[in-house]
């Protein structure tokens, strides 16, 4: 079927997982570009896109998912100013922070970066962003954004640091000076191999788009560019892969932060020799990724490997749940980490007959579905957590994340709004350890 070839070499190229971006997202794609190119048979254009490097990169970017803007999950970027300021920099007063953003997009998540650590006062810091699609970063090395670009109500930054040229605004070069932009592929086993490791990686909501022997190449390379001691900004949604990936969370942090365990699977371990900065290397292209040696069947994650963080996940909500039969969730969890998802799915099942009120089950029960592919078992879930704890934070960031996969931007961000009110309201504190 050309359809299925076009996933394929989609699946190579990027590690895209056709099933993410919902039954028809590639299709879709697929048919704009063939709009594009004049072509009236899937069969011509799967011809055409195997053939062309430039045309696979333009349907590239109609499959990614382009949606960002400037501050878009504030927490995060609070996080890295408090972390920058009051833990990173004591500890080296002399050197230059490096942070990379993979992938970058279009630039707003990396000047996010820098404008938060020049409003906290950070004096030595460089931001890297590396995405794939070479449209996204010629556009962020432009730093010329539509309104499209600001959101919410707190735009003051849009005063401070951008000039408005007609219906556009222009990024002031106080900003641009700090961050470089390039091409490359998050699972390309060579991207930035030799250089100096970064005290701060973003990487947002890239794993839940991707299939799994992608994620495991992408766990890998980030394991292998993050300092020990630095910290890695994820999505909330991808505990359980980072977990299973060698990371660990810093359980207090009110963004989704990671460290590497201190056995990570990339097997690197460093210390740093020079404090010598990355600089806009030659422009790795996204082809690069076929050249990598393929993942052994042993390296290889089986379909229902075990996500090792869902009882730490669970534990790590700051909500408290209805009386439950505990014994039960716990063999719950220990079935989970064994890989058996499909009993620990049963026994959930069960438990929550006798205990319908339990949103700590339909949490558990949630992330399983997440486990196994089954996204709409999983939202329906953690549907009914939020109606039995309207202020769980995690069960509305995860919420917010399946409505922004399927497209539904406006219900996805009017759901991260009331999560973070409602862990404003929470009280917890800051991302200290």
């Amino acid at each position: 079927m050309p359809l299925q070839s076009i996933e394929a070499l989609l699946r190579e190229e990027i590690g895209l997982d056709p099933g993410s971006s919902g039954a028809a997202g590639v299709e879709h794609a697929v048919r704009r570009r063939m709009t594009g190119c004049g072509l009236d048979s899937s069969a011509a254009y799967a011809a055409y896109v195997q053939g062309s490097r430039e045309e696979l990169e333009l349907l590239i970017e109609e499959v990614a998912v382009p949606e960002t803007w400037f501050f878009r999950d504030q927490e995060t970027f609070r996080f890295l100013a408090r972390w920058a300021y009051n833990e990173w920099w004591p500890r080296h007063p002399e050197r230059e922070l490096r942070a990379l953003s993979l992938p970058c997009g279009s630039g707003e998540e990396a000047y996010t970066a820098v404008m938060a650590l020049l409003d906290a006062g950070l004096p030595r810091f460089r931001v890297l962003g590396i995405d794939v699609r070479r449209a996204a970063v010629l556009k962020g090395r432009a730093a010329t954004y539509a309104a499209s670009s600001f959101r919410g109500d707190d735009l003051g930054f849009r005063e401070r640091y951008f000039t408005a040229d007609g219906s556009s605004f222009r990024l002031a070069g106080a900003v641009t000076e700090r961050a470089d932009f390039m091409i490359g592929n998050a699972l390309d086993s060579g991207l930035l191999r030799g250089e100096t490791f970064f005290d701060v990686i973003l990487c947002r909501n890239l794993l839940i788009y991707l299939a799994p022997e992608a994620r495991q190449l992408v766990l890998a390379n980030l394991g292998r560019l993050l300092d020990n001691r630095g910290v890695l900004l994820a999505g909330h949604a991808e505990a359980d892969a980072f977990a299973r990936g060698g990371f660990r969370a810093l359980r207090r942090a009110r963004a989704a932060v990671f460290r590497k365990a201190t056995s990570h699977p990339s097997g690197v371990t460093r210390t740093r020799t020079s404090p010598a900065q990355v600089r806009p290397a030659a422009a790795t292209s996204p082809r690069r990724a076929r050249s990598r040696p393929a993942a052994s069947r042993a390296d290889a994650p089986a379909r229902h490997s075990p996500p090792a963080s869902i009882s730490a996940a669970v534990h790590r909500d700051p909500s408290p749940s209805p009386a439950t039969s505990d014994a039960s969730l716990d063999d719950a969890r220990r079935l989970a980490d064994q890989g058996r998802l499909d009993e620990a799915i049963e026994l959930c099942d069960s438990c929550l007959e006798e205990h319908r009120d339990s949103a700590e089950a339909f949490f558990l029960l949630a992330l399983l579905h997440q486990a196994t592919g089954a996204n709409g078992r999983a939202e329906e879930a953690l549907h009914k957590v939020v109606y039995l704890e309207p202020d769980n934070y995690q069960a509305l960031m995860c919420l917010a994340l399946h409505k922004e996969r399927r497209g539904e931007h406006d219900a996805a961000a009017a759901l991260q709004r009331r999560a973070e009110r409602a862990l404003a309201r929470s009280g917890r504190p800051d991302g200290s350890e």
